[in-house]
This record gives C-alpha cells, sequence and structure tokens, in this order.
C-alpha cells in the first residue's frame, strides 16, 4: 500500500500514465473515426440508390413488385448502418468521456488505499481478485493489468466523503445472479 501512495503522489508518475492511458485511447477513438466515415459513406451510397429507385418507381417504366422488393431492401440496409453509426457514435463519445485525468486518479488511488487499510485480510483478497487481472514483476518494473471497470464514478459517488470511497457496495458479488431461472 505504500507503493499505492508513493504513486498517486509523484505527480509525474500518474501525469505520464494519464498520457499512455489517453494515447491509447486516441488510437482507439481514430480507428473508430474511420469505421465511423466507412459507415457514412455507405449510408450516402445507399441514400443514393435509394433517390434513384425513387425515381423509377415515379417515372412509372417499371413493374412495380421488383421496385418495391429493392425498395425494402435498400431501406433495411439504411435502417442497419444507421444503428451501426449511432452505435460508434456512442463509443466514440464514450472513449472520450473516459480519458485519464491526473487529478481523478490519484483522489482514487489515495481513496482505494484509505480503503484497503480497514479492510480485513479475506476482504482484501476478495477485492484484489475482483480488481487485477494480472500481475508482471521484472526487475526495474511492476506491472498490473486490472480489470475494466467503469473509470467515470464521480457521477455517482458524491464526492470525496461519498459512499464509493468509502464502502465496497460498488463491486459486483461474486454471484450476481443466484437466481435459479438464469
Amino acid at each position: 500500500m505504500e507503493k499505492i501512495a508513493e504513486v498517486a503522489g509523484n505527480a509525474a508518475l500518474v501525469n505520464q500514465a494519464c498520457e499512455t492511458a489517453n494515447e491509447t485511447s486516441a488510437e482507439g477513438a481514430s480507428d473508430i473515426r474511420a469505421k465511423l466515415e466507412l459507415l457514412r459513406r455507405n449510408k450516402q451510397e445507399q441514400d443514393g440508390r435509394l433517390n434513384r429507385l425513387m425515381e423509377v418507381l415515379g417515372s412509372g417504366e417499371q413493374e412495380l413488385a421488383p421496385v418495391r422488393d429493392k425498395l425494402h431492401e435498400i431501406s433495411d440496409s439504411i435502417e442497419q448502418l444507421e444503428q451501426e453509426i449511432a452505435g460508434k457514435q456512442a463509443e466514440l463519445e464514450e472513449l472520450e468521456r473516459s480519458k485519464a485525468d491526473p487529478g481523478r486518479l490519484s483522489a482514487n488511488l489515495n481513496s482505494f488505499g484509505e480503503l484497503y487499510e480497514r479492510l480485513s485480510a479475506a476482504e482484501r483478497q476478495h477485492l484484489m481478485a475482483m480488481m487485477v487481472r494480472q500481475i508482471r514483476v521484472a526487475p526495474t518494473r511492476l506491472e498490473l493489468e486490472l480489470y475494466d471497470h467503469p473509470t467515470v464514478i464521480e457521477e455517482w459517488d458524491d464526492g470525496p466523503d461519498g459512499w464509493f470511497r468509502t464502502s465496497l457496495h460498488w463491486l459486483p458479488g461474486p454471484d450476481s445472479n443466484q437466481r435459479p431461472s438464469g
């Protein structure tokens, strides 16, 4: 726990960790932006196809049944593309919202250290099992790979003395679905 307190107090280290996390997040955001652009282009193509089909339909030169089938096919494709675009847009917004903040990281590390000190040995073991995915030890460094729990907690935390920082109620239970039917 001394190491956590030391890390939380080392502004340069916390800033570097946040920069690294934000760079990784930015790479993911650029991938999502590229996919979003491709989806938008596909939607424009489908919109163009739909417009051409509507022109053919309006001219009365074609038999209606095949045109109507094609109209439904294109309409379904546009609907699916709109849903995918909305999903990618939501992913991008979530990445932007979850950027690492050095102040919040330091506060959370300090709060975690304080909470950890008050736990029994069994509670500490349980907490670590739920938080830490893997630990890698090298001669010059120690790497912790944590499970990806949501990082934005201030919305429902009530500040530095809120229930998140003073209890374990925010953690999932060992098996939160204990009903027999699933």
